[in-house]
C-alpha cells in the first residue's frame, strides 16, 4: 500500500513537472519497487546496509528536543555542573501514576516481565533489572560493569539534564529517592520511544528516497545514476527478500518440528500410564519383600531362641568343667599329700591305664554319636529346607486356588509335634476343608460336564442344520449355474438368429439397390414393401427376444441376490454359534 501511494505521489509530480525537453529513455523503471528496502544512510552512493545502532549524536540531539527549552543551547546545559531545580510535579502522586503507567506500557509491548505498581514502592532488584533493560534497548553493545557508576555517565552523555546520584541508585526503592529515579526512568521510556519512531520513519521513507533521487536524475538527464541507483535499490529489495524467505523456512521448519512432536505426544504412550504400571510393579515388589522380611523375620527369632539356649547350656558346661576342675585340684593335692609305696603306685597305673581305655572308649562312642547327631541335624536341616519348599509351593496353591488363609502353613521349627510345626492341624482343618472344595469341584465339574453335553448336542444340531442349508446352498448354486447356462444359449442363438436377419436385412438391401434402376414400377413396391415387413418382423424379434433376455436376467440376479442373502444368514447363525460356544466353554 505504501509503494502504491508513492507511486502515485511520483506521476502526480511527474506531471506537474515534466520539462518540454526530457528525454523519455532516461524515466526510471517503477515496475521493479516491489518492496521497501531494509535500511539506508542519508545521501550515501554506497549500497544500503541494515542499520543497528543510533548515533548517540543525534540520540542526544533528539532527546534535547524533547525536553529542552526553547532557546537550543542545550551543549552548555550539558556541559554544566550546577545542579538543576527539577520543575516537574515528580512527588504528585496522580503525575507519579501516569509516569507508572507509560514505563508499564513500554515494559509490556517489549515483552519484559517486571512492571511497576503505583500503590506500592519497587524493590532495588526491581528497579535495577528495568534500568538494565531500558539501557539494552537504548544500545545492546552498552555493557554495565557497575551499574551505580554507569548509569549517571550514560543518562549525562544522552543528555539528562538533571542529576543522578549514586545514593539514588544504592538506595532505588526508598521514598525519598523513587520520584527523581522514576523520571529519570520516564525520560529514557521517552527517548527509546522516540528512538524507534525515527527508525519507522526512515525505513518508511526509503521507496521515496529512490523516487526523489531518481526523478532528480532524471530530470539532469543521468541515465549512468538512475541505472546505478535502480541496481542498488533492487539489490537492497532482494536482499530483503531473500532474508524473508530464509526467516519463512526457518519458521516452516519450525512449525514442522513442533508438529511431529505434538504428533509424537499424542501418539506416544502417556507418561502416567507409564508410571502407574511402574508404581504396581513396584507395589507388588514391595508386598513380596515384606512376605520375604516376615519369614526371615519369624526365622530371626527361631535363630535367636536357639542361640539363648545354647548360651545357657554353654554356662551350665561351664560350671561343671570349674567344678570338675576343683575337684581334680582337690585329687592332686590329696595325692600328693599321700604316701605312696610300690603297690599302690602299680595298682593306681592299672587304674590309670583302665581308666584311660575306658576314656578312649568313651571318646570313641562320643565321636561316633556326635558324628550321628551331624549328620541327623544335617538331615534335619534338609528336611526343613525342603519342607519349607513344599508348605511355600502349597500356600500359593491355596493362594491361585482361593480357599482362604486358615489353611496355609506356617512352619515352626521349634514345633514338638506335627500340628505345632506346622500351625495347622491337617486332619481337623486342613483335610475336612480340602474335602468339601473337593466336593464343591466336584459338583461343579458335573454341572459343567453336563452343560458341555448339553452345548455338544447343541453344536452338532447346529452343524447338521449347517450342513443342511449348504446342501441347500449348492443346489441353489447348480440351479444358478444352469440358468446362467441357459442364459448364455439363448443369448448365443438370439445373437445367430439376429446376425442372420441383419445379413438377409443387407442382402435384400443390396438387392434392392441392384434392382433399383430396373424395378421402378410394381415390383419396386412389393419390394418396399417387402423390405419394411422384414424390418418390422426384425424389430418385434429384436423386441421379443430383449423381453425374454431381461426376464432371465431378473431371474438370475434375483436368485444370486436370494443366495447371497441365504449365505450371510448361514455365517451369521455359524458365527453366533460359535460365539455362544466360546462364551460357554469359558464361563
Amino acid at each position: 500500500m505504501r509503494l502504491g501511494s508513492t507511486k502515485t505521489k511520483y506521476e502526480s509530480v511527474v506531471k506537474r513537472s515534466n520539462p518540454p525537453d526530457a528525454t523519455s529513455g532516461c524515466k526510471p523503471s517503477i515496475s521493479s519497487m516491489k518492496n521497501k528496502s531494509s535500511s539506508r544512510k542519508k545521501g550515501a552512493q554506497t549500497p544500503l546496509q541494515p542499520r543497528c545502532t543510533v548515533d548517540i549524536d543525534q540520540l542526544r540531539r533528539s532527546s534535547s528536543l524533547v525536553e529542552g527549552s526553547n532557546s537550543g543551547r542545550r551543549s552548555s546545559s550539558v556541559i554544566s555542573k550546577q545542579t538543576k531545580h527539577d520543575t516537574r510535579p515528580i512527588h504528585d502522586r496522580n503525575y507519579q501514576a501516569s509516569l507508572i503507567k507509560s514505563i508499564n506500557f513500554y515494559l509490556q509491548s517489549h515483552d519484559f516481565s517486571l512492571t511497576l505498581s503505583p500503590k506500592s514502592l519497587p524493590s532495588g532488584k526491581d528497579v535495577k533489572d528495568i534500568i538494565t533493560f531500558l539501557v539494552h534497548q537504548l544500545d545492546p553493545a552498552w555493557q554495565l560493569a557497575k551499574l551505580e557508576d554507569d548509569v549517571p555517565f550514560l543518562f549525562r552523555q544522552h543528555g539528562y539534564p538533571f542529576q543522578i546520584t549514586k545514593s539514588a541508585l544504592y538506595a532505588a526503592g526508598s521514598p525519598h529517592s523513587w520520584p527523581a529515579l522514576l523520571a529519570a526512568l520516564s525520560w529514557l521510556v521517552q527517548l527509546l520511544n522516540y528512538k524507534e519512531k525515527v527508525e519507522e520513519k526512515e525505513n518508511a521513507d526509503d521507496v521515496e528516497d529512490y523516487l526523489e533521487k531518481s526523478y532528480g536524475c532524471f530530470l539532469r538527464g543521468d541515465d549512468i545514476a538512475v541505472q546505478h541507483l535502480e541496481q542498488r535499490f533492487l539489490t537492497a529489495v532482494e536482499e530483503e527478500r531473500l532474508l524473508a524467505a530464509q526467516r519463512n523456512a526457518a519458521a516452516e521448519t519450525l512449525v514442522n518440528d513442533l508438529e511431529a512432536k505434538i504428533k509424537g505426544l499424542q501418539s506416544g504412550t502417556s507418561l502416567i500410564d507409564e508410571l502407574n504400571q511402574k508404581k504396581a510393579v513396584t507395589a507388588e515388589d514391595v508386598n513380596k519383600f515384606h512376605f520375604i522380611i516376615n519369614n526371615l523375620s519369624s526365622k530371626k527369632d527361631a535363630l535367636e531362641k536357639s542361640l539363648v539356649e545354647r548360651k545357657q547350656e554353654m554356662e551350665t558346661k561351664n560350671v561343671e568343667i570349674e567344678k570338675l576342675t576343683k575337684e581334680i585340684e582337690e585329687l592332686k593335692q590329696q595325692v600328693e599329700s599321700q604316701g605312696i609305696n610300690i603297690r599302690d603306685y602299680e595298682k593306681m597305673n592299672r587304674e590309670y591305664q583302665s581308666i584311660e581305655a575306658d576314656i578312649r572308649i568313651v571318646e570313641d562312642s562320643r565321636n561316633q554319636w556326635e558324628k550321628k547327631a551331624w549328620e541327623l541335624e544335617s538331615s534335619a536341616s534338609k528336611k526343613l529346607k525342603e519342607l519349607e519348599g513344599a508348605i511355600d509351593r502349597y500356600n500359593q496353591d491355596i493362594i491361585r486356588l482361593k480357599l482362604g488363609s486358615q489353611f496355609n502353613y506356617k512352619l515352626n521349627s521349634r514345633g514338638g509335634t506335627a500340628t505345632e510345626m506346622l500351625g495347622v492341624d491337617f486332619k481337623a482343618t486342613v483335610r475336612s476343608g480340602i474335602m468339601s472344595s473337593t466336593e464343591d469341584y466336584e459338583h461343579n465339574y458335573r454341572e459343567m460336564w453336563e452343560e458341555s453335553l448339553a452345548v455338544q448336542q447343541k453344536l452338532h444340531e447346529k452343524c447338521t442344520q449347517q450342513e443342511r442349508k449348504r446342501k441347500v446352498n449348492a443346489g441353489l448354486s447348480a440351479k444358478i449355474k444352469k440358468l446362467e447356462a441357459r442364459y448364455n444359449t439363448i443369448q448365443k442363438s438370439m445373437e445367430e438368429y439376429v446376425s442372420s436377419k441383419a445379413a438377409e436385412c443387407e442382402r435384400l438391401e443390396a438387392d434392392v439397390e441392384n434392382n433399383e434402376n430396373v424395378m421402378k414400377t410394381k415390383k419396386q413396391a412389393e419390394a418396399d414393401s417387402y423390405l419394411k415387413k422384414a424390418r418390422l418382423e426384425l424389430e418385434e424379434i429384436t423386441k421379443y427376444h430383449d423381453e425374454k433376455i431381461q426376464v432371465c436376467s431378473n431371474e438370475l440376479l434375483q436368485l444370486i441376490d436370494t443366495a447371497t442373502k441365504y449365505k450371510e444368514h448361514v455365517e451369521r447363525k455359524i458365527s453366533s454359534v460359535k460365539t455362544a460356544l466360546n462364551e460357554t466353554i469359558q464361563e
